[in-house]
C-alpha cells in the first residue's frame, strides 16, 4: 500500500493540522467523495497510533469492500487524497494573511459591483493594518494593492469629477510609496544574499540596477525607514569590509528592530551580521572574537539558533570554543548543562561529553578529558575529528608518550580509510600527525632541529591545527 509521497506529506502535519485536515476532508464544499474519508480515516489510524500500513488489497477491500481489487482504482484515490492536501495547505497559508484576505475580497466585490459593502471592508484593511507588527516587504506589497483596490474603488465618473478638482484626492502617492519600499526591500534583500554567496563561491551574479537603487537610498528619505536601513547597513557591510561603522550600526539595529521580522529572514538578518564577525575574525582583527560571542548569546535569547526544535551539534561546539578561547569558563557550563536537553537526543551524550571535555582541556583538567572522551561515540565526522584531535593534545600536554604514540597510530588509520573525509582534509591531519611525532622525538636542547620543524610547520601549504602545533614547538625553544 505504501505511498511514499502521500504518507511523507501526511506526516509532515502536527497533530492539531491534521485534526484540522480531518474536518477539511469531511466538508462537502472541497470533498464530495466518500471513499475519500473512509481512506483518510485508515491514514488518520496508521500516523495517530503508529500501526502497520496493511496491503494494497486489504486497504483496497476497507475502502471499498468486496468488489475485485482495482491497482488503478487506488492510486486515483491516491492522486485525488494528494490534491485535497495541497489545496488545504493553500487554504490555510491564505486564510493565515489578513490583509490579502481583505484585498482578494475588495477585487471581488469591484467585480460584482457590491459597493455597499466597501466601507466594512476597508475599515476591516485599516484595522488590520495598524495590527500588523511585522512591516518587512511582505507588508508593504499588501499596502501596494490594498491601496490600488481602494484607488479602483472609485468610478470612472468620478475619477474624472475628482480630477478637475483636487488631484490630492487621489492616493496614487500611497500606491506609489508601498510599492517603491517593496521594491527597494527587495532588491537590497537579494543583493545581499548574492553577496553573501560570493563570499564562498567564485560566482558573479549582476542585479540590475542596484547602484542606482543604493543612490536613490542614500539620497532619499528612504533610508529612515528601518527594513531599508537594516538592509542597506548589510549590503555596506560586504562592499566595504574595512569600514566597521556599519555592522556596528547594523548590529544596533538589530537589536531594535529584528523582532519585527519573521523568524527566517530575521536568521538570514543575523547571518549576515554573524558572517561579518567571523571574517573579521579570522583576519586577526580580535575584538571581533567579542563581537560573535555576544551575537551568539543574543541569538541563544532570542532563539534563532533553534531549527525545528533542535540546536545542530556543530553550532553547539562553536559556541563553546568561543567562549572557551575568551576564557568565559563559567559562562561555557552553563550553556553546556542549560542547552544540552535542545540537542538532538539521539546526539545528546556524545555531544555534551565532548563540549566538557573541551571545557577541561581549556581548564587544563587534562585527565577529566580523556575520561570524557573514552568511548565517544559519534558518526559526524567534524565531530569525530576534533575529538581525536582533542585527545591528540591533551596525550601531549600530559607526557604520555607512550600513549599519544600508540593513539597517533590509530589517528593516521582512521584518516586513511574514512571515504568521507576529502584528500587536502586528509593532508592536513596527516601532517598534523607526522609535526606532533617530530616535536615528541626532538631533543629539546637540539634547539636547530626544533626551529627546523618551526619552519617545516610554517611553509607547509595545509596543516590541521597549525596554530597549536607553533603555539608547542615555541615552548620547545
Amino acid at each position: 500500500m505504501k505511498d511514499t509521497k502521500l504518507i511523507y506529506a501526511l506526516s509532515h502535519l502536527d497533530v492539531y493540522e491534521l485534526n484540522k485536515f480531518k474536518k477539511f476532508v469531511n466538508s462537502p464544499y472541497f470533498n464530495s467523495n466518500k471513499n475519500l474519508i473512509r481512506y483518510f480515516e485508515i491514514l488518520e489510524t496508521i500516523l495517530k497510533k503508529k500501526k502497520k500500513e496493511p496491503s494494497k488489497k486489504l486497504l483496497f477491500k476497507k475502502i471499498f469492500g468486496d468488489i475485485p481489487f482495482n491497482d488503478n482504482k487506488l492510486r486515483k484515490l491516491n492522486t485525488e487524497i494528494l490534491s485535497l492536501f495541497e489545496e488545504f495547505l493553500s487554504v490555510e497559508h491564505f486564510t493565515s494573511k489578513k490583509l490579502t484576505k481583505v484585498n482578494h475580497l475588495l477585487v471581488a466585490l469591484r467585480e460584482r459591483r457590491l459597493d455597499k459593502m466597501y466601507n466594512n471592508i476597508l475599515v476591516k484593511s485599516k484595522r488590520y493594518s495598524e495590527q500588523s507588527f511585522s512591516k518587512t516587504s511582505d507588508f508593504y506589497v499588501e499596502q501596494f494593492h490594498l491601496q490600488k483596490n481602494i484607488f479602483n474603488l472609485t468610478s470612472e465618473d468620478e475619477r474624472k469629477a475628482k480630477s478637475k478638482e483636487n488631484l490630492s484626492d487621489f492616493n496614487i502617492a500611497e500606491i506609489s510609496y508601498n510599492l517603491d519600499l517593496f521594491y527597494i526591500i527587495e532588491k537590497l534583500r537579494y543583493m545581499c544574499t548574492v553577496l553573501s554567496w560570493q563570499r564562498l563561491r567564485d560566482h558573479k551574479t549582476e542585479i540590475n540596477f542596484i547602484d542606482d537603487i543604493i543612490k536613490i537610498v542614500e539620497n532619499s528619505a528612504l533610508l529612515r525607514n528601518r527594513v531599508v536601513e537594516i538592509y542597506y547597513q548589510i549590503y555596506m557591510t560586504h562592499i566595504n569590509e574595512d569600514d566597521e561603522s556599519h555592522y556596528f550600526k547594523l548590529k544596533k539595529l538589530i537589536k531594535k528592530y529584528l523582532n519585527i521580522f519573521p523568524l527566517t529572514e530575521a536568521k538570514e538578518i543575523f547571518g549576515s551580521a554573524f558572517t561579518y564577525c567571523v571574517g573579521r575574525g579570522n583576519k586577526g582583527h580580535h575584538k571581533f572574537q567579542n563581537e560573535v560571542l555576544e551575537l551568539y548569546k543574543y541569538a541563544l535569547e532570542n532563539e534563532l539558533l533553534i531549527t525545528d526544535g533542535i540546536l545542530s551539534p556543530t553550532t553547539f561546539r562553536n559556541i563553546t570554543t568561543y567562549a572557551l578561547r575568551l576564557k568565559e569558563y563559567t559562562w561555557a557550563e552553563e550553556f553546556i548543562n542549560r542547552y544540552k536537553v535542545e540537542l538532538n537526543p539521539k546526539y545528546a551524550e556524545s555531544v555534551t561529553s565532548f563540549n566538557l571535555a573541551l571545557l577541561n582541556f581549556y581548564k587544563k583538567n587534562y585527565s577529566e578529558v580523556i575520561d570524557y572522551l573514552v568511548g565517544f561515540e559519534y558518526d559526524e565526522i567534524s565531530y569525530a575529528l576534533a575529538a581525536k584531535n582533542l585527545l591528540l593534545s591533551t596525550y601531549y600536554e600530559l607526557d604520555e608518550d607512550d600513549a599519544l604514540f600508540s593513539f597517533l597510530g590509530s589517528f593516521q588509520a582512521f584518516v586513511n580509510r574514512n571515504q568521507k573525509l576529502t584528500e587536502f582534509k586528509k593532508i592536513g591531519y596527516r601532517n598534523l600527525i607526522n609535526f606532533t611525532r617530530k616535536m615528541v622525538n626532538v631533543n629539546q636542547l637540539e634547539k636547530n632541529k626544533v626551529l627546523k620543524i618551526k619552519e617545516e610547520i610554517s611553509k607547509t601549504k595545509v596543516v590541521a591545527s597549525r596554530q597549536w602545533l607553533l603555539d608547542k614547538v615555541e615552548e620547545l625553544l
